[in-house]
């Protein structure tokens, strides 16, 4: 066994089982098992089978632990049947029957089966089960989890809204400190996981005169629950009278950004079809087809109870009339903090259907020339009703020349989207060996979407931090009036790329161009272009193989630049200016008979230049870089061997933001901030494999590996009272160690005994995850009575979901036998 199957096989624990049973089992995954049942056997046996099993023991990892060490794996304690496979082969006869289970009766188990007359049908099959553990021990103050509602208890709530203290203090007073911490502790803890089942089916069948029939088919089934962020930047203008004027002061007028983190309820059904005919040839070959899939979701749409200060609240006896009343009382009877536990809603992924038809065809030309084709036609369609514009009962709508409503009561201009969107895609390439040093190809592709949704103009929409409803944001309508629509554009995308290679010797040198356009029906732009050039020289030896690239590519728009939503003249980088560049290599050296070095690199950059016309700085996405290097030595002679490895990765973002100012000026340059973040990436190993006398042998292997992550912040003018504030957020890190070791004894042809020790130490420092229990932000100050009346606001923070994990030291001892039959 080599060194690369060894690294593979050591990815997870599970594995590591699998790696002593490939001595004696050829195939343990769904590929590698179809290639090998493709095949009828050559054994003189008709039926053989193979079983792994055994026993093990796991410490007791702490609950907080567990997420980590299991996220998508089971390590069970106890009764472990790790593999097993069965293949029927008569000796004359061509059926070939073969069935593989992996795993059994785990969170993470897998069937394979395969059955084929290989002159007339295959059939395949398989089940899979697939774990994802976000967090063990989790506490939440929310009842309802694993439902579209969570709701807090009332008593909970005033009990909160009395302890609240002045909206002028920064923090929250200890006496609610005491009382949230207290209520989060008493809490019952649970799991945030999600279960996947997976069903899928391939039957062909051969019909004679080179024609072959394929269904498909697939069935999906997703349960459980898993996080899900939601936050908002909650925004009070100066206001006064009715809101939206712009006139005068409000009393809290600031900007707060805040978010949560939910308890998404999974509930997902996705089944897909699939049918095919293929005609092959002497080297050609035509087929046609149709795909089709059904994703249904039985809950879209997800209530909560807002644990932050959603809205300011309204008297329970009357009803908020924004013309007239700016600050309502508490429902609670507390003012300090006003609806600080009010209701809202977010949208989950909507039921869909997607169809595709399709022809793909092949020639072998003169000359070593082969032509290849594709033309697809595919449909989607949602039609999920909408949500009403809020679900609390304290935001109001006040239209012109209309009554003043609550804002979940406004009619919708549509009760649902009735979306549909249409694709068209047409490939075609062209590849050819004139000679036997020289290769050529090329491509053309064509992908446009069509997008038929309908063009909807929303009367407005109910901000978070408002008790009131917005006319709309950046948009405008002909007279200058602030509206909502939704934007609908599809767009063209064409590329034409051409190649060629050229050996000479053991060197070879290829180059590539690729140029792609997009037309687009409704973006900041109408057109972009991307012209890339790619450059690759190899060499290949008895004792080396390298290589080395290098690419470059250029992206323009035509025409002016017009901004999106927002006037802040925010870049939208997928459509915005790019330079690209590129560049790596790798190699391979025999050093002697034993020893082979491999090592190599890359780098990785983009620059976004330029400001869009009328605005001083490029707002968004600003230059970006990633690079790795990494290096390995291998040691092999006889039945032993030793490899080793260590590498580095780093990932460099930045970007620069700007706060919304007031009604008067969207965005004050002065409130500019800059937001980046540097990841960086570390891992070493060791591994080897050795025999014991005859019947014996011993591997074992340790790999490290460390991330870093750092994310900075700085405020580059003086900003105004609504800008965000830098803060200087601590390092983040992470480190696993994992060791492992496996002894076997052949004890006779059909046995073999197997034992193994695994230990992983993995330690976590994470500020975002480690203090996830209820918190404090920094101090953001407010406008009050007038415009130079500033001070302090509340800022108190409250996570009602604790799900993080921890660091955790797990042990396995296993002992395991191989059977062969």
């Amino acid at each position: 066994m080599n060194h690369q199957h060894i690294r593979l096989l050591c990815s997870m624990p599970r594995a590591v089982a699998i790696a002593a049973s490939l001595l004696i089992i050829p195939v343990f995954n769904p590929q590698a098992f179809a290639q090998a049942a493709d095949a009828p056997a050559k054994a003189e046996k008709t039926t053989t089978l193979t079983a792994v099993v055994g026993g093990q023991s796991v410490n007791k990892v702490a609950p907080r632990g567990q997420a980590r060490f299991n996220e998508f794996r089971e390590i069970p304690e106890g009764a472990v049947f790790e593999f097993g496979q069965f293949i029927w082969s008569p000796k004359d006869s061509p059926l070939y029957l073969a069935f593989t289970a992996v795993d059994v009766a785990q969170k993470d188990q897998g069937y394979f089966l395969y059955f084929a007359d290989p002159s007339k049908f295959r059939f395949k099959a398989s089940f899979d089960q697939f774990l994802r553990q976000y967090s063990t021990g989790s506490k939440t103050l929310w009842s309802g989890v694993g439902t579209g509602r969570l709701t807090l208890d009332n008593a909970f709530r005033q009990g909160a809204e009395d302890r609240a203290g002045s909206p002028a203090q920064p923090f929250a007073v200890p006496e609610l400190v005491a009382y949230m911490q207290a209520a989060m502790a008493a809490a019952r803890p649970f799991d945030i996981v999600s279960d996947r089942k997976d069903v899928k089916g391939n039957l062909e069948f051969d019909l004679g005169r080179s024609l072959v029939v394929g269904l498909t088919g697939r069935y999906e089934l997703r349960g459980g629950t898993k996080p899900l962020g939601f936050g908002t930047y909650i925004r009070r203008q100066g206001l006064a009278g009715t809101p939206g004027t712009g006139a005068g002061n409000f009393w809290r007028e600031t900007v707060e950004a805040r978010g949560s983190e939910l308890v998404e309820p999974i509930d997902y059904k996705t089944t897909e079809m699939g049918a095919t005919l293929t005609w092959s040839k002497k080297g050609h070959s035509i087929a046609g087809g149709w795909f089709g899939s059904r994703f249904r979701n039985d809950i879209t749409a997800l209530y909560f109870d807002n644990p932050f200060e959603g809205s300011p609240g309204r008297a329970s006896a009357s009803l908020f009339d924004p013309r007239a009343d700016q600050e309502p009382s508490s429902p609670n009877g507390n003012n300090a903090l006003r609806g600080l536990y009010d209701r809202s809603a977010v949208q989950l992924a909507p039921n869909n259907d997607y169809d595709r038809i399709f022809a793909n065809l092949s020639f072998r030309l003169p000359a070593k020339t082969r032509v290849t084709a594709v033309l697809a036609r595919a449909t989607m369609k949602q039609d999920d009703p909408f949500m009403p514009y809020a679900e609390s009962d304290q935001i109001v709508s006040s239209q012109a020349n209309q009554p003043v409503i609550l804002a979940r009561n406004a009619a919708l201009p549509r009760s649902s989207l009735n979306g549909k969107m249409e694709t068209t895609q047409a490939d075609l390439k062209l590849s050819s060996r004139p000679s036997d040093g020289l290769s050529l190809r090329a491509g053309y592709r064509h992908y446009g979407l069509d997008d038929q949704r309908p063009h909807i103009v929303f009367p407005g929409f109910s901000s978070s931090g408002d008790s009131y409803f917005r006319a709309g944001i950046g948009q405008r309508d002909a007279a200058g009036n602030r509206i909502l629509t939704n934007e609908v554009g599809g767009y063209t995308r064409q590329r034409l790329n051409a190649g060629a290679a050229y050996k000479f010797g053991s060197w070879s040198l290829d180059g590539e161009y690729a140029g792609t356009e997009w037309k687009y029906d409704a973006r900041q732009v109408d057109k972009t272009r991307d012209h890339s050039f790619k450059g690759t020289l190899r060499v290949s030896t008895d004792n080396a193989n390298a290589s080395v690239f290098a690419r470059t590519s250029r992206r323009d728009f035509d025409g002016t630049y017009a901004v999106g939503l927002e006037t802040s003249g925010v870049r939208a980088y997928d459509v915005w200016k790019r330079d690209r560049t590129e560049v790596g290599g790798e190699a391979d050296l025999s050093i002697g008979d034993h020893i082979t070095l491999a090592f190599g690199g890359s780098l990785w950059k983009d620059e976004y230049p330029g400001a869009v016309t009328g605005f001083t700085y490029g707002w968004g996405l600003q230059d970006t870089s990633s690079g790795s290097v990494f290096g390995g030595l291998t040691y092999v002679r006889g039945e032993r061997e030793v490899s080793a490895w260590a590498g580095y990765e780093q990932y460099d973002f930045n970007s620069l933001q700007v706060t919304k100012s007031s009604l008067a000026a969207d965005y004050n340059p002065a409130n500019r901030w800059t937001r980046g973040s540097k990841d960086d990436l570390y891992w070493i190993g060791l591994e080897g494999s050795s025999p014991l006398g005859k019947k014996g042998r011993v591997r074992a292997d340790i790999n490290y590996q460390k991330f870093v992550g750092d994310w900075t912040t700085a405020n580059l003018g003086t900003p105004d009272i609504n800008s965000a504030v830098a803060y200087p957020f601590p390092e983040s890190s992470d480190s696993t160690l994992t060791a492992r070791l496996s002894l076997s004894w052949e004890f006779s042809e059909k046995a073999t005994f197997e034992a193994r020790y695994m230990v992983e130490p993995y330690r976590l420092d994470d500020f975002t995850i480690d203090f996830m229990q209820p918190y404090m932000q920094g101090l953001i100050q407010e406008t009050r009575s007038s415009a130079v009346d500033v001070g302090p606001m509340n800022v108190s923070r409250f996570l009602f979901l604790d799900s993080r994990y921890t660091s955790y030291t797990a042990h396995v001892l296993s002992a395991f036998v191989h059977l062969r039959f």
